[in-house]
């Protein structure tokens, strides 16, 4: 019984606080603006747009018969070309494992990354 009587209070609590004491809202009043009259403009021409000079791009292989020092992205090694520099695959490794994209010479039948456990 007493339980029930504190419920009620309360929500009757609530009901006044609610529509008669909690602090309005201040509402402000909207400010005058200046609008200025619409003006169809002529459209401005189109730019073309900047030119991009592309790099050339690297050879996969460069014919070496000797080791004539590091190349940054290649590899010196013999492959199905010869004796020489080979370009580098990019490898990403990610914790304890390192992962290389297939070449189309390696696995034509597959696409993907592969990944070798690195110790």
């Amino acid at each position: 019984m007493f339980l029930t009587i504190l419920i009620i209070a309360l929500f009757v609590g609530i009901f006044i606080w609610y529509f008669f004491l909690r602090p309005k809202p201040v509402v402000e009043e909207p400010m005058e603006m200046e609008i200025e009259p619409m003006v169809e403009k002529s459209p401005e021409p189109a730019k073309e747009p900047p030119k991009v000079e592309k790099k050339p791009e690297k050879p996969n292989f460069m014919i070496s018969s000797h080791w004539d020092g590091e190349r940054d992205g290649y590899v010196f090694k013999s492959g199905d070309k010869g004796l020489g520099y080979y370009r580098d695959k990019p490898r990403v490794s990610f914790g304890n494992k390192e992962v290389v994209p297939y070449s189309p010479q390696e696995s034509p039948h597959q696409t993907g990354l592969r990944s070798k456990k690195l110790v």
